[in-house]
């Protein structure tokens, strides 16, 4: 009786350790998705804009102000910057934009098709400038024309409405009411 006692006792400990194992893994796994995608820094109801979309934006804009000789953006800039485009991201449009319209942009109408502009610019390649840049700006021109609205002001004005965002960075808050960080 002591020996199946023992044994009991022997299978409900190589359980509990599974279940200890089981459960380091998913912190593990918790912990390296936590590390590799950063601190979110503003969420909606569909997703997070994080830290490291912050620091890659300000990468972009600091480039882009040595490349124009203009002055770097302010990090309330920054962050008005991406939450805009989490907010046209999700917007509901009757006609999409495809990666295939922002190349077509960008050599018909900018005639830009030398690839160290984009890297002047900070951008790896013209797929990332068209997927930051001109995917949002021709899906902006596109919800303007469709909501028939001339100012992007009042665009972002209306999706600030229409789409919840929580903003977690300290010092700054989302005025919902114009579509803009600002300072506290």
């Amino acid at each position: 009786e002591e020996l199946d006692i023992l044994k009991q006792q022997s299978t409900e400990m190589k359980t509990h350790w599974g279940v200890l194992g089981l459960f380091g893994a998913v912190i593990t796994l918790l912990l390296v998705a936590y590390i590799s995608f950063g601190l979110p820094i503003a969420c909606g109801s569909h997703g997070c804009i994080r830290q490291t979309d912050v620091a890659a934006q300000r990468a972009y804009d600091s480039a882009f102000a040595r490349f124009t000789n203009a002055r770097d953006t302010s990090e309330q800039a920054t962050l008005t910057t991406l939450v805009r485009r989490y907010l046209l991201t999700h917007a509901s449009t009757t006609s999409s934009v495809s990666s295939d319209d922002a190349a077509r942009y960008r050599t018909d109408i900018l005639h830009t098709t030398d690839g160290i502009a984009a890297k002047k610019l900070g951008f790896s390649s013209f797929e990332e400038y068209d997927t930051v840049v001109l995917i949002p700006f021709l899906t902006q021109e596109a919800l303007m024309k469709q909501r028939g609205i001339t100012s992007p002001s009042v665009l972002y004005k209306q999706l600030a409405q229409e789409q919840r965002i929580f903003l977690f960075k300290k010092g700054y808050m989302w005025d919902r009411s114009n579509g803009e960080v600002v300072a506290k």
